[in-house]
């Protein structure tokens, strides 16, 4: 039933935008055979919907003068809400939901959309704030995307083809989740990477994830991998900064005898966790895994090299 209502909302969708919808497309996007293609056209009809077959143009279409109904504002101002609800998140549930009813008594949707946008940045470029607006909306009807993508200034951009599931941020850097075509699975997208960004008349499914789960497993934006069990411990003089917050759920504390404070977490892979606590040198030390210990160990002796200067003979 769920992937019938799903299949009956792209058809809407399809038909609002204008978009070709015959038996035979419905056959190839939704995967359906041409006798539920018929059968879903026939049940909008039954719903009331001012479907007719417009021979001129070979396809179903809506009556002309006839639209879904749409926001009651703009597609800016919308994202613009659905980052303040994000915002005071922290300030409580009354906060967080009276500013909840006040978005969707302005914009008449749902409030599962204003889970698509997590953890906002207060300064945004114009390019990603374009990105945001496109990537959003693409999320909101469940289109596919297409974007040329760059690893990095010196590489080689590479087309990539998604289905956006939800956006994050994480210390000033916006990311797209979603199922990559070209990998057959999810993968994580920097904007700042992103290239020529463009959004498709195709549609996806809608799928079973849960967005706050994979954020909670992971240490920043790599959500992909294995998970991985950290030890750190921290000297005493940094102890109580470290303690003031809990950087991670899975995180877990024991003081030890000497003063020191160890630090036990689980999360998915380590180059993000690594960084992190590149900021607490030279007062952390990594206890495991030792495959991170060795690295940080490299990194710093080639750092050392790097900062070398002379000696104070005097």
């Amino acid at each position: 039933m769920s992937l019938r209502f799903d299949s009956l909302l792209i058809i809407l969708n399809k038909l609002d935008s204008g978009e070709i919808v015959t038996n035979r497309s419905l056959m190839e996007e939704l995967d359906i055979s041409e006798r539920s293609a018929y059968r879903y056209i026939q049940s909008l009809i039954i719903a009331n919907f001012p479907i007719w077959f417009d021979r001129k143009r070979k396809t179903y279409a809506f009556v002309e003068g006839y639209r879904l109904k749409r926001q009651k504002i703009p597609l800016k101002e919308e994202v613009a809400l659905s980052i303040a609800q994000s915002l005071v998140e922290p300030m409580g549930k009354e906060v967080t939901q009276a500013l909840e009813g006040i978005r969707n008594r302005l914009c008449g949707t749902s409030s599962e959309q204003t889970e698509k946008i997590i953890h906002p940045d207060r300064n945004m470029p114009g390019t990603i704030a374009d990105y945001l607006s496109q990537l959003y909306r693409a999320i909101s009807e469940r289109r596919v995307v297409e974007f040329n993508y760059r690893l990095s200034p010196e590489t080689e951009p590479f087309g990539r083809k998604i289905d956006p599931l939800y956006l994050f941020n994480h210390d000033g850097f916006w990311y797209v989740r979603g199922l990559c075509h070209n990998a057959d699975n999810l993968r994580t997208f920097a904007f700042d990477r992103i290239i020529a960004l463009d959004v498709t008349n195709e549609h996806y499914r809608k799928y079973d994830i849960n967005e706050a789960e994979e954020l909670e497993s992971a240490f920043g934006p790599q959500l992909d991998g294995e998970p991985t069990d950290v030890v750190l411990r921290f000297n005493p003089e940094i102890a109580r900064q470290v303690m003031r917050k809990k950087w991670h759920l899975s995180q877990k504390e024991k003081r030890l005898p000497d003063g020191r404070i160890e630090l036990s977490f689980t999360v998915i892979g380590t180059e993000t966790i690594k960084h992190w606590l590149y900021r607490w040198l030279p007062s952390v030390e990594v206890v495991s895994p030792a495959t991170l210990r060795t690295q940080v160990y490299k990194e710093l002796l080639q750092g050392t090299k790097q900062h070398k200067v002379p000696l104070d003979e005097t």
